[in-house]
């Protein structure tokens, strides 16, 4: 069975069958996010995510002076030649300035990738194919359950 510390709740099997229909619709439900999570922390590459996740917290930032210190966090972590994470773009897709679209071009690069490298890797993993047959084994044991329910009630 599967084990995450950070799930309490099995995802629905309609939850796990739809984050195969595409990066964003995983990444935009919480058990898909932290199960993508965990199958790219035991490949040592979360960085594209963590950098796309912080990319998006930014986006959202009203105040200018917290959205400055945001960049410079986002820059340091993962962009500088020093940075302990660095994620693979090309520079020019950063732009100059701070504000809401300073790393877009920059978050779109790191989608792509994630989209055409490790999300076809996750939908072919061990993990994700322990939790939709664990939707299927669940689904068919509500169904037993319910026609012997039914067939006690008689």
């Amino acid at each position: 069975m599967f084990v995450c510390c950070c799930l309490y709740f099995l995802p629905s099997p309609g939850e796990v069958l739809r984050w195969a229909e595409s990066l964003e619709a995983l990444l935009t439900n919480q058990y898909g996010l932290a199960v993508f999570r965990h199958f790219l922390r035991s490949e040592f590459s979360e960085e594209n995510l963590d950098f796309w996740l912080a990319v998006e917290r930014f986006k959202k930032t009203h105040s200018l002076s917290k959205m400055a210190a945001k960049a410079a966090k986002i820059y340091e972590e993962f962009i500088s030649t020093n940075a302990t994470r660095q994620v693979a773009i090309c520079l020019s897709s950063l732009r100059l300035g701070i504000n809401s679209a300073s790393f877009q071009l920059a978050q779109d690069q790191i989608f792509g990738l994630m989209e055409a490298d490790s999300y076809p890797r996750f939908l072919r993993s061990c993990l994700y194919t322990q939790l939709t047959n664990q939707g299927t084994q669940l689904a068919t044991i509500l169904v037993n359950q319910g026609e012997a329910g039914s067939v006690s009630q008689s």
